[in-house]
């Protein structure tokens, strides 16, 4: 049955990946990108857990069924539907967008340079809280400054917005080359597609598509020792010197760091197997306001005990007793623990959601291909760490980037 169970979630990964390559720019839309992550991510630890020497992990047929049922829903979801959103059909002064830009580059700017003077022991070892939490949640910004830029410059050819660009183009140089920062290369490169795609309708040929997903697929398991070429020493300290030892990260086998990840390793599949295993409560979604009080209500300003009494009393997430710390429990484990076996049908509003934004971005709305841009990673966050990394970054645009173009957009009728 397990094996079974492998087949068919490589076929929905699959047949993900190959509706994307059907027609031009489909590269840039929810399901292929699902699919890449599908395949990427979670089907090369299925593998090695199945196929291995060592026998699977118990949940491992529950795990399968589950991620089999999300891929179908990212799928359902995004074709259910196609008419794209009148809310979001604004025309902007361009003049303004440029000012928002270069604010929101700057803030982000110095909140990252904030970030880099913190101690060491403040950012290295563990999960960041108090003041780096702070700092990040501000230097955010900087992703929308970036996009507004690359449109402006893709629609008009601004010289000002080229030199936005440029200029966050150094931070990114950082945060991607020097940190190893996988989530920072991710989001640049899926700006840059999309830009191509809404602004110019031009995509990546079907090999240069393949050569991406593999080059993805790779790079994913190997950035813990592509950090630890760079940093060289156990703690990944900050690269003050932003020297990048290309003759030490060219000594890394990147083939066999796959390899012994997705087979001895795989903690996130390993961690969504335990969790489907031992699960028997659910919380029918109130984990999901428990989310939203942890990223968004600041304890250091309201206090520690105002911020638990908001919060529900609800067990942790279920993870692996071995699993070292950083390893995901993925989307599905958390969705499931919120819903059982229904949760998959929050793969189902991540995909409508996202289809309704690509169908209005793809009519040359401005707002819809930014919005589009900046939270489709997020997309695929739920789909490798957790759902609420995509619900979450909605108040941080409604916070930040909403205001900014409500001021920019040109009145009705102008």
């Amino acid at each position: 049955m397990t094996l079974l169970l492998l087949i068919v979630f490589a076929g929905s990964c699959f047949f993900l990946i190959a509706w994307g390559m059907r027609k031009p720019g489909r590269i840039c839309e929810f399901p292929f990108l699902a699919g890449a992550t599908f395949a990427g991510f979670v089907l090369p630890q299925a593998v090695g857990l199945t196929c291995g020497e060592a026998p699977a992990p118990a949940g491992t047929d529950q795990a399968l069924v589950m991620s089999i049922l999300c891929a179908v829903m990212c799928y359902l979801g995004y074709v259910v539907s196609d008419t794209p959103m009148s809310a979001l059909r604004w025309e902007f002064d361009n003049d303004r967008l440029l000012v928002v830009s270069a604010v929101f580059s700057a803030i982000g700017a110095f909140f990252f340079t904030l970030i880099n003077r913190l101690p060491d022991e403040l950012v290295t070892g563990g999960a960041w809280t108090g003041l780096p939490v702070a700092y990040l949640f501000f230097a955010n910004v900087f992703k929308y400054g970036f996009a507004i830029a690359v449109l402006l410059y893709a629609n008009k050819r601004s010289k000002f917005a080229l030199a936005i660009i440029l200029f966050d183009c150094l931070f990114q140089f950082e945060w991607i080359v020097v940190r190893g920062r996988r989530s920072y290369a991710i989001e640049f490169v899926l700006v840059i597609l999309c830009t191509f795609w809404f602004v110019r309708r031009q995509t990546l040929p079907r090999w240069g598509m393949l050569v991406v997903l593999a080059a993805g697929t790779v790079g994913v398991s190997a950035a813990g020792p592509y950090r630890a070429a760079v940093y060289q020493d156990k703690d990944y300290g900050v690269n003050l010197n932003y020297e990048v030892p290309w003759e030490e990260i060219l000594k890394v086998d990147f083939i066999d760091v796959f390899q012994t990840y997705n087979r001895e390793d795989a903690w996130e599949f390993r961690n969504l197997a335990y969790t489907m295993h031992t699960t028997d409560t659910f919380d029918g979604g109130l984990s999901y306001w428990n989310d939203f009080v942890h990223v968004y209500v600041p304890r250091q300003v309201l206090g520690s005990e105002f911020k638990q009494s908001l919060q529900f009393d609800l067990p942790g997430e279920v993870t692996d007793p071995d699993a070292p710390w950083g390893s995901t429990a993925t989307g599905m484990a958390d969705s499931f623990q919120a819903f059982s076996w229904l949760g998959c049908l929050v793969f189902f509003v991540i995909a409508f959601l996202m289809r309704k934004l690509f169908a209005t971005a793809q009519s040359g709305h401005l707002a819809a291909q930014l919005l589009y841009m900046v939270i489709i990673y997020s997309a695929m966050l739920a789909i490798t760490h957790d759902t609420k990394f995509f619900f979450m970054p909605w108040v941080h645009m409604a916070v930040f980037l909403l205001p900014c173009l409500l001021w920019a957009r040109k009145p009705m009728g102008a």
